[in-house]
């Protein structure tokens, strides 16, 4: 057994990584909290991942946006921590004959509390309950999403949701254009 599968076994058996393989080389994510395997599918911002593979001459990461991030030597493990654009990553392997193999992943962000304590369940509590009664309304042939279909409830609930959605705005521009349709 060569150097690098008997760390991947070793990896795999005493520190519980989830591996994507492509090719012969891997990328692994360990979650330090609770030791148990992770998922690789994705990642979020600022997580530490290893690219496990044989030496070479560089290691590239890509963000979402096509920028480079990390250029480092390759190693038998290489660690690097996900940064920039969200979106579909790519990892770049140089080997020694110029030859390079890509791992993908995708990085998302979403807002949480995750203590598995008192914060999360109230975090959960509170957004759960600001999500009543979302909807959408048509005037003069364009679409309006809303959280609270009245003006001054939207308005406080979007204060809460605006971490969430992107689309708070729309029932405020609303008000906005019949309040002038309406002066007119």
């Amino acid at each position: 057994m060569n150097i690098k599968k008997a760390l991947f076994t070793f990896l795999c058996l005493f520190s519980g990584v989830v591996v994507l393989a492509q090719e012969q080389s891997y990328l692994v994510k360990t979650n330090t909290l609770t030791g148990k395997p992770q998922s690789i599918i994705e990642a979020k911002p600022l997580d530490q991942l290893s690219v496990l593979a044989e030496i070479g001459k560089k290691i590239a990461v890509q963000d979402g946006a096509g920028k480079i991030y990390v250029v480092a030597p390759s190693q038998a493990i290489t660690n690097f921590i996900v940064s920039g654009a969200l979106g579909k990553h790519t990892v770049t392997i140089t080997d020694k004959k110029n030859k390079t193999t890509t791992l993908d992943f995708t990085v998302d962000a979403t807002t949480s509390v995750a203590d598995n304590e008192y914060y999360e369940s109230m975090f959960d509590l509170f957004y759960n309950s600001m999500q009543t009664d979302t909807g959408s309304v048509k005037w003069n042939g364009d679409r309006y999403r809303f959280f609270v279909p009245w003006g001054l409830d939207h308005f406080h609930t979007m204060k809460g949701l605006k971490y969430f959605y992107g689309c708070g705005e729309e029932f405020v521009e609303l008000m906005r254009k019949a309040s002038q349709f309406f002066s007119n």
